[in-house]
């Protein structure tokens, strides 16, 4: 692969806030995927690089998983992120059931070749909160900056506490609220939405601010494509939220553009747009779900 920095910024773009998160990596025939979860089983987090985007990708088995210290895997792929730019080789197993990791680029006097060897960990085997996702969906998509922006703002009313979203599907409405320490409300302009359903005449959840605050602040770590992100919100039946964003890795350091409906669709679309696709799934506040 030789876009290693737009990788590098995508992860960042799921980084956890425990240095000794474990996460696992899934490596089928189609691509691979890198996933971690809270520990309160109620935030999953999650990027998918299809096989499209590497030069050459080969899979020997239906579906591999292994389990890496996330911080760790990150900052090896960050000191490869420095080279000149050649191609990264990853390859796994090694002789100890490691992660091999390998770049060799071309100096003015003789090759330099960078290797790293990563570690894999026991994993507890965790469900897929997709397995539990309920239709009828509602949605909307708007401008990432704007909702990074907003629940920013949201802290210090919820006392990093608890946010609530508040969809109305006649006349459109998107208002995100926090009570406690203050009280605020933001409507989101309906003139702002790049697209908008609601399944029911109100839908109302209630999401913890540290996890909302996962999926839409470290859009930074995208560098300027944080400013024209389309991010796409969706509600399940149940108040399952899924955060989506693209990630294009087709060069350069990795640019954000791009919506789509659900992992699976994206995952077609990724092969043609050479996207990444970096994922959050929140779990609604109990209270809400009973």
């Amino acid at each position: 692969m030789a876009n290693v920095k737009g990788l590098v910024a995508i992860l960042q773009g799921i980084k956890s806030s425990h240095k000794s998160q474990l996460c696992t990596v899934s490596i089928n025939n189609d691509g691979v995927a890198i996933r971690w979860e809270d520990a309160s089983k109620s935030l999953q987090s999650s990027v998918w690089l299809s096989s499209e985007l590497f030069s050459h990708y080969s899979c020997p088995w239906a579906r591999k998983a292994l389990g890496l210290h996330f911080a760790r895997l990150v900052d090896t792929l960050n000191v490869f992120a420095l080279g000149s730019g050649a191609e990264l080789v990853l390859r796994f197993p090694g002789a100890n059931e490691e992660l091999i990791c390998e770049m060799t680029e071309d100096g003015s006097m003789a090759q330099l070749c960078t290797y790293a060897r990563i570690d894999t960990v026991e994993v507890p085997f965790t469900g897929d909160l997709m397995d539990c996702w309920e239709d009828p969906t509602s949605f909307f998509l708007m401008n990432g900056a704007l909702l990074k922006e907003t629940i920013e703002d949201l802290e210090w009313p919820s006392g990093g506490l608890t946010v609530e979203a508040f969809l109305r599907r006649d006349p459109p409405l998107v208002m995100l609220s926090a009570h406690g320490a203050g009280d605020l409300r933001v409507t989101l302009p309906a003139s702002r939405l790049d697209g908008f359903h609601c399944a029911a005449a109100e839908v109302r959840h209630s999401y913890k601010h540290k996890h909302l605050r996962t999926a839409f602040a470290q859009l930074p770590h995208f560098k300027d494509a944080a400013s024209s992100v389309s991010s796409k919100v969706s509600i399940d039946r149940e108040g399952l939220m899924k955060v989506t964003h693209m990630v294009g890795l087709s060069g350069g350091e990795g640019t954000l553009r791009g919506m789509a409906p659900s992992l699976g669709d994206t995952q077609r679309s990724a092969a043609t747009h050479n996207m990444g696709i970096v994922q959050f799934l929140i779990v609604a506040e109990e209270d809400d779900m009973a």
